[in-house]
Parts: C-alpha cells; structure tokens; sequence
C-alpha cells in the first residue's frame, strides 16, 4: 500500500524498508516542475518497465539505441530517460542549497518556523490542527471566516498562500523570516 509522508524528513530507504520511492522535487527541493525522483530496491528492479527510454536505457547505448528494438540494460539505467535540460540546470541550482546549508540544518530551521507559526497564530486566537511532531509538516491550514478578505490582505501584502476546503493553507521554508511569519499571523488575525 502506498505511503505518504508528512512534509519533508529524513528518510532511510534500506532502514524502513521502502520497495518504491517516487518524489518531485519542485516543492520542499524547491527544483523547476518536470524533474524527481525514483528509488527502486534492487532486487525489484527486474518488475519495472521503462515507458519512455531514453537511448541510455540501452544495455549497449552507442549500438542499440538507433531501433528498431532495445536491448535494455539490466541496471537501474533501463529507467533512464531524455534529460529536460532546463529543469536539469535549475534542479542542480536548487539542490546546490542543501549542499550548502545541509539537510538538517534545513529541517530543524522549517521545524523552528512552523512552531513559530503555529504560536503566533494561537497568539491571535486562532484554531488550526495540531499534530503530533512526528506527523508534523511545514504546512499549516487555518480556518477563517472570509477567506477572500484575508486573501486580499496577503496580496497588497505580497504574501503567497492558498485556499484549500474553507482553510487558509500556508506553507513554510527555511529562507522566510521570523518577522515574515509574525506578520502573516497578524494578517489573519484581523479577520
């Protein structure tokens, strides 16, 4: 049965015994839309069948990949594909900030903010969901009574944010400030 984690953690393939991991990377990775990713236990490998291979895929690349048939490689690379070569670039470019920052220091400061978040939304008496930390997200829903008036508010304000069932959703990240999420409580607030 397919399992969806809570917003981004750590996660060891081998350690929780995952069979299949598929992940875009245009969200918490903050990569460009067209690129993720695929964790494929070896010895399941032989179950999956590329749909599109690119001539890489190819056992023997630089002979088979002209047609009519593919003789595919029996690695992981019979999964590769044509490389989206502009996502590809940005992809190294976002990526490039975990290598600078580190995972960790990236996780504990998302942790920060969304507890920030929650306590200055709790500070205006609002109500929201609370969920326990290990089921705890960077995404954080709370319910307003107009959520257009509120909307409005974080467009003249240059807030982002979305509506999702009669919430409004609001997601953090580690390059938002402290005063940032103190204001957004104070925007809501005032509803």
């Amino acid at each position: 049965m397919p399992a969806r984690l809570p917003g981004p953690c750590r996660l060891d393939v081998v350690r929780d015994g995952v069979d299949f991991l598929a992940s875009a990377s245009h969200k918490f990775l903050l990569g460009s839309r067209g690129m993720g990713y695929l964790y494929v236990r070896r010895d399941l490998l032989h179950r999956i069948q590329p749909v599109g291979p690119g001539w890489k895929a190819a056992r023997k690349p630089a002979e088979s990949f002209y047609g009519p048939a593919m003789d595919l490689s029996p690695t992981a690379s019979k999964l590769d594909t044509s490389q989206a070569w502009f996502p590809a670039m940005a992809e190294k470019a976002a990526l490039s900030i975990f290598s600078r920052f580190g995972t960790d220091a990236l996780l504990e400061r998302n942790s920060q903010l969304t507890l920030r978040l929650q306590d200055a939304l709790s500070a205006q008496g609002l109500s929201f969901q609370h969920f326990p930390d290990q089921n705890r997200s960077t995404i954080v829903s709370v319910r307003v009574g107009d959520t257009d008036t509120v909307l409005a508010r974080f467009h003249q304000a240059n807030v982002r944010a979305a509506v999702r069932a009669g919430n409004i959703r609001l997601s953090v990240h580690f390059y938002n400030l402290e005063e940032e999420i103190d204001r957004v409580a104070e925007l809501i607030g005032r509803s």
